[in-house]
């Protein structure tokens, strides 16, 4: 079994190699990671949003409201380089 702190290392790179490619919002990095993992990762919501929360808190992503195609407004998350 993989240990919590490797869990989230990984996780942690997941989503920051989606974002390397830019600017994208939950449910996109969710297919995404999933796709890329030819469905083996899964996510829900409550898996990846803590993810994100974390990567923002460190200084990692930043995350800005946009506006989509339909006009429904969604959270887009972007690496922030040091």
């Amino acid at each position: 079994m993989i240990s919590k702190e490797l869990n989230a290392a990984i996780s942690n790179m997941l989503v920051l190699a989606v974002l390397r490619k830019g600017p994208s919002y939950g449910y996109d990095i969710q297919r995404r990671i999933k796709m890329q993992s030819d469905g083996i990762l899964d996510w829900t919501e409550g898996m990846l949003y803590p993810v994100l929360h974390r990567l923002e808190k460190n200084g990692f992503v930043e995350a800005r409201w946009g506006e989509a195609e339909t006009g429904r407004k969604r959270k887009y998350y972007h690496l922030l380089y040091r």
